[in-house]
Order: structure tokens, then C-alpha cells, then sequence
């Protein structure tokens, strides 16, 4: 989760006008802006556009736009950019893209109006990076970065801007040696930008970019590339200070706390957390830190460094912070806001905290997906109502045309009557044209729909594979990711969907003396299973708070999950329990396959239904008095029935011969084989099934 968007808006804006008045000290600083902007000067109704725009009367701009360029005096390009902008300012996001699109689309445009595509590109790119977009922004970006290099021409924040782009579009894809020439590569135009310019837009924008980058690295865990961007980030703060310092001591102390930010935050990725604790005890005493935006930058570091109690502290201030930015309650925005103050408040043990972040979050979910339902709607409703215009501006041109060949008929006829055979056979001829455009007029709309049905089509699967990594991250957020640090207990689990979203699932509780640990298998895959999956979860943690036997939260849990159950949806499960200090499991195994202890399948008493068919059923559990010195591994069926290319399950019989090869290995050494070796086994086959392995070894006491 980042909060570096909010800081953009506001810090960088404000500094953004210092600069203007900084470069109104010096003939020179005017002069480099006038050339930047050298087109917008150009023509006449750049300027009245410019007008307009400055006095915020953002509906005038869009009727002027509309009459220039049915006069001819704008053309088509610029005037769907002027759209675009108008749509911007007036909050209407879908409208703007599409105007933006049709921009791109047009293909290079002319020379005089290269400023507007370059500035298009950026601006769409931008909008989709923003919607997570990441294919559709690299194709926006890169044909606007080689056409830019094509004039060797251009604006350097928008050339670098792309850049910077580009290249942490093709991170979040998992293209790290593309980014990593892309950084490079902007690393070049921001050296040489620095050295030549005078007004302090470079610096800026070294800063800006430089601390987009570092978080984009630490949102994906390579800390020692963001290590690399927050130290260049921070080679360019003396200036950066000596520049603007004077002009807004406000926001620089703001920006400067915000980078410090990041180094705290590469400082606990790398493992060197007592480093990262002092610098944050540093940033604690700033003024920036006891501001909302400050205390919702602090919020990551304190998540990753297990500080919860201090996280949810932070957190108290979201609601307050999400209206006075004016954040829409998305369906990212629970995800990277609401689900962490959820998780900060459960971690701290303030159940009522996390109960009330939880209807909050129920309360918004419905919302948000009505929202972004309607968007998508705004968004082809826009291309519906761009194609109208199409056909008003064709329509008058066709009268327009109309009028001109009755005026030279009407002339002929009077001036020369021996044409009037000649004239009749026109005539006759023209309408024999007319049919034929008619018939091309029917052809070019049917191919018109065709196109827009791609188009629908094509928007409607990219919509839901944006929902469904969301659904992702808010699944995997419900897992731990973090094991608790226990004397003599070494224990690793991970999950790995076949699909977006899966329906496996383990989980962990410490409850004082004793370990409650669960992993289940839902029936089905896809949507349907990881929302069952999820309330498997919520329902094991939320019972084993309670410190019940293992049998007695799956008699719990069978009830609830068996209530309005219209779908029939099972979940097998194990639940262990290990008392620490005895190294006593107590179990209940719920049609879960049989776990292997120390490289042989678990003997049980009890063969238990599996939870959700059924109201009212009693479980039984099972326990060993000891396992100390013992190697238990609870795993899913994406283990032993995972599939080669000939669709041959790897079985059970090769699954205790890889776990006779570990003895000796350390549980995350355990888990890191046996998926490597399922990869291995599948040899390019795709996952048929959902793997989570969960793998524990308790010590022997010392004596």
C-alpha cells in the first residue's frame, strides 16, 4: 500500500506554483517557460481556450470547442484533447479518457500539433497506470516516447515523465530487467535536464519521479533497488531545499519527511530494523508526522515492522483523511486502505475497532461496485455519444455540400441551355450514386456496431481481470505472510491459487500458551470458492480466539457455514492445536487429506464429514501427546494430484519419497522443494488445482 498520490496532489501542486513565481525573478526563467509551452501560443483559440479554462467555465469550453472545430478553426485533435481537459477538471473521469483515447488514436499528428499528443499520451497513460492498467498504459506510452524521440523535440517533464512510467508499468508486470533499462534510461534524461536547466523543474521532477519508483520497488519487496532510488532521491534534496525552502518551507518540510519516509521503509525491508526504528523516532518529531497525510505514510512501516497497536493509532484518522481528499470508497481503495486498518485493529487486539472497520467495509462494498458498474457504463455511454457527434458534424457537412451542387445546377441551367440533356443525365447518374453511398452509409454502420461490440467486449474482460486481482490481494491479505517466533518452533506455509483467486486457505493463532493452526480445501475454484474460503477463515480465526478444542471449532464453524448454504459449498479441513509447553497436538481432521508425520501418512481414529453440508453434527478430535522432535506437514490436493503433461497425478507414493529427501531442511527449505518439485512434475502443464503446505517441526526440549 502506498500514500504517495494524495502527497502529489497537494505538495507538489503548491510547489509547482512556487516555481512559476521563482522563475518570474529572471528573464531567463520566463524565457524556458515560453519555449515549453511554445504551441500553446500559437493560435489564436489556444488563447481563448486558455481563457476560459482559467476562469473555471469548463461547459463554455466544451460549446467553444465544438464551434471551432465545426469552422475549421481547431483542428480535430486539439479540440478532443480541449474535451478531455474540460472533462478533467470537471471530475468526470470515463469522458476524459475516452476524449483521450480518440486523441491516440488519431495516429502522429502534425507538427503544430505534436504538444497536444504528447500530452494526451501522458495523461491517459497516467489515468490507467492509476486504474492498474498496466498493459494499456505501456501501449499508450511507448508509441508517444518513440515518436518523441523521432522529432528529438518535446517536453522533458512529459519525455521523462513516460519514462518513469514505462518503467514502473513493466515492474508491477513482473518485467524487472525492462524496468531496470528503462530507469537507466531516465536516469540519463534527468542528469542532463539537471545540468541544463535553470528554472527548477528538473529538480523537481528527479524528486517526484524518484520517489514514485522507490515505492513502486518497495510495494513489490525488491528493497535493494528502492535502496538505489531513495539514495538518488535523496542526492537531489540540498538543491531541491535551497530552491524552494524559501519560497514554501511548509510543503518542503513535508516532502523532506515523506523521502525520509521511504529510506525508514527500505531500511525494515532490508532487515536492518533497530536502523529503521531510530529514523523513526526521528520522523515521529516532525510536524509533518502529526498530520493526517503524515500518519497515513506511517501506516506501511508500521504494518511490515509488526508495530499494530501504533498502526491502528494511525489509522483512527483514514475516515477523516479519505473525505477531506476527496477519495472515492472503491474497490482499491478498501483494498489498500480499509482491509490494513481491518488487519492493524484485529493484531491489536481491539476487536470492536476491527468489527466496526469490518461493517464499514461490508457497508462501502456494495457501493463501490455499483460505482464502478456506472463508470464503465459512463465510459461506453461516452463512445455512444461520441459517435453522435460524428454523425451531426457529417450531416451538416452533406447539406452544406447539397447546397453547393443545387447553386452550380442552378447556374448552369440559367447560363447554358443546351446542357439541360447533359444535365438530366447528371442527374440520373447521381442518384444511381446516391443509392451506392447509401449502401456503403449501411455497411459502415453495420461495421460500426461490429466494432463497437469488440470494443465492449474487450473493455468488459479487461474490467474483470482488474476485479479479479483485486480479489487477489484482498484473498491473500486475509493469510498470514508473517510466523510467530516461538523457542523451538520452526513452521512455513504458503498458498498458491491455480487460478486469480482460489478457495484453499491455512491460518495461524497464538493464543498464550498454545498455537491454533487450520488449512482447508473449499469445493469449486474461482470467485465462488475464495468467498467461502474467506469466511472459513474468518469464522476458524474468530473461534479459536475463544480457545475451544480444535473439535469444537469445527462443530462451530460446521453450523455457520451450513446456514444458507443454497449452493452446497464443503470446505475440508484440519485444525491442529500445540500446547508449547508440552508439545501436545490436539487435532481434528474435518475429509481433510491425511497430513504426513515424519514421512508417513497420519494414522486417525475418526473419519469426520467435511464442514458446511450439515446443521448439528458432533466432530471428534484426536490428539498426540508429544511431538517434539517431529515433522508434521498439513497440505491441499494440488499436491499429490498435481499433473504432468500426460495428465499422471504425481500420487502419494512420490510424495513420501520427496519428503524422505528433507530431514534436515528448515521448514521454508521444506515448502520451497516440494513446490519446486510439483513445477517440476507439471513440467509447463497449467495448475489443475489450488497448493497450500503448511510444515512444522518442534524441537526437542533442552534437558
Amino acid at each position: 500500500m502506498s500514500f504517495l498520490k494524495p502527497l502529489s496532489v497537494v505538495s507538489w501542486t503548491a510547489l509547482a506554483v512556487a516555481l512559476l513565481l521563482f522563475n518570474a525573478c529572471g528573464e531567463e526563467g520566463k524565457k524556458a517557460l515560453r519555449n515549453q509551452y511554445y504551441e500553446s501560443a500559437r493560435r489564436p483559440t489556444d488563447s481563448i481556450m486558455g481563457a476560459v479554462f482559467r476562469a473555471h467555465e469548463h461547459e463554455r469550453v466544451l460549446s467553444l470547442v465544438d464551434s471551432f472545430e465545426q469552422s475549421g478553426a481547431m483542428t480535430p485533435i486539439r479540440a478532443d484533447y480541449y474535451r478531455a481537459s474540460a472533462y478533467t477538471a470537471m471530475g468526470d473521469g470515463p469522458k476524459a479518457k475516452a476524449y483521450y483515447h480518440r486523441v491516440m488514436a488519431a495516429g502522429e499528428p502534425s507538427l503544430g500539433d505534436s504538444w497536444v499528443y504528447e500530452r494526451s499520451g501522458y495523461r491517459l497513460a497516467q489515468m490507467l497506470y492509476d486504474e492498474t492498467h498496466y498493459e494499456g498504459a505501456l501501449r499508450v506510452a511507448m508509441p508517444v516516447i518513440a515518436y518523441l524521440d523521432s522529432l528529438g523535440t518535446g517536453q522533458m517533464y512529459v519525455r521523462t515523465g513516460l519514462t518513469a512510467l514505462m518503467g514502473c508499468c513493466q515492474l508491477k508486470l513482473g518485467q524487472a530487467d525492462q524496468a531496470q533499462e528503462s530507469f537507466q534510461e531516465l536516469e540519463g534524461l534527468l542528469d542532463g535536464w539537471v545540468d541544463t536547466d535553470q528554472s527548477g523543474h528538473a529538480v523537481l521532477s528527479a524528486i517526484e519521479f524518484g520517489m514514485w519508483i522507490c515505492s513502486d520497488y518497495i510495494s513489490e519487496g525488491m528493497f535493494d533497488q528502492a535502496k538505489v532510488w531513495a539514495d538518488r532521491t535523496e542526492s537531489f534534496m540540498p538543491d531541491f531545499i535551497a530552491r524552494f525552502e524559501p519560497l514554501d518551507p511548509e510543503n518542503v518540510s513535508n516532502i523532506r519527511a515523506s523521502v525520509d519516509m521511504l529510506h525508514i521503509r527500505v531500511e525494515q525491508g532490508l532487515g536492518h530494523t533497530a536502523v529503521a526504528a531510530r529514523a523513526y523516532d526521528r520522523y515521529k518529531a516532525t510536524p509533518y508526522a502529526g498530520m493526517d497525510e503524515g500518519k497515513m505514510k506511517a501506516v506501511d512501516y508500521l504494518m511490515a515492522a509488526r508495530r499494530y497497536a501504533e498502526a491502528a493509532d494511525c489509522f483512527s484518522v483514514l475516515d477523516q483523511y479519505t473525505t477531506e481528499n476527496e477519495i472515492d470508497l472503491s474497490l482499491d481503495w478498501l483494498g489498500e486502505a480499509y482491509f490494513p486498518k481491518l488487519r492493524a485493529n484485529l493484531e491489536a487486539g481491539r476487536s470492536d475497532s476491527a468489527l466496526f472497520v469490518a461493517g464499514q467495509i461490508a457497508a462501502a462494498y456494495d457501493t463501490a461496485l455499483v460505482h464502478y458498474k456506472r463508470s464503465a457504463a459512463a465510459e461506453l455511454a461516452t463512445l455512444f455519444d461520441l459517435q453522435g457527434k460524428e454523425r451531426q458534424i457529417e450531416r451538416q457537412h452533406n447539406q452544406l455540400l447539397k447546397q453547393r451542387l443545387w447553386g452550380i445546377a442552378a447556374a448552369l441551367i440559367l447560363l447554358v441551355a443546351f446542357f439541360v440533356v447533359y444535365d438530366l443525365h447528371r442527374r440520373r447518374v447521381g442518384r444511381r450514386l446516391a443509392a451506392a453511398h447509401a449502401s456503403l452509409e449501411n455497411a459502415h454502420t453495420e461495421l460500426q456496431a461490429a466494432y463497437d461490440q469488440l470494443e465492449e467486449a474487450t473493455a468488459a474482460r479487461e474490467r474483470i481481470e482488474s476485479e479479479l486481482r483485486i480479489a487477489r490481494d484482498i484473498q491473500m491479505s486475509m493469510i498470514p505472510t508473517s510466523f510467530p517466533e516461538i523457542d523451538g518452533l520452526d513452521l512455513f506455509a504458503t498458498m498458491i491459487p491455480a487460478k486469480a483467486v482460489g478457495g484453499d486457505l491455512y491460518d495461524l493463532v497464538r493464543l498464550d500458551d498454545r498455537l491454533y493452526f487450520c488449512v482447508g480445501d473449499v469445493s469449486g475454484k474461482g470467485v465462488p470458492a475464495s468467498l467461502f474460503m474467506a469466511q472459513s477463515v474468518r469464522l476458524f480465526h474468530t473461534f479459536a480466539k475463544e480457545g475451544l478444542m480444535p473439535a469444537d471449532i469445527a462443530c462451530r464453524m460446521n453450523d455457520e457455514l451450513s446456514q444458507n448454504n443454497e449452493r452446497n459449498m464443503f470446505v475440508t479441513m484440519f485444525i491442529g492445536m500445540i500446547t508449547l509447553s508440552s508439545g501436545r497436538l490436539d487435532f481434528c481432521n474435518c475429509g481433510h487429506n491425511p497430513p504426513v508425520l515424519d514421512g508417513q501418512f497420519l494414522a486417525m481414529a475418526y473419519k469426520n464429514i467435511v464442514l458446511g453440508i450439515w446443521s448439528g453434527l458432533t466432530f471428534q478430535g484426536e490428539s498426540i501427546e508429544d511431538i517434539h522432535g517431529r515433522r508434521l506437514l498439513v497440505y491441499t490436493d494440488g499436491l499429490n494430484e498435481a499433473e504432468n503433461q500426460a495428465h499422471e497425478q504425481l500420487g502419494n507414493d512420490r510424495m513420501l519419497a520427496l519428503m524422505a529427501d528433507m530431514p534436515g531442511l528448515s521448514a521454508r527449505q521444506v515448502i520451497e522443494n516440494l513446490t519446486e518439485a510439483v513445477d517440476r512434475y507439471r513440467a509447463g502443464n497449467e495448475p489443475n488445482d489450488d497448493l497450500t503446505l503448511l510444515y512444522l517441526r518442534m524441537s526437542e526440549p533442552h534437558a
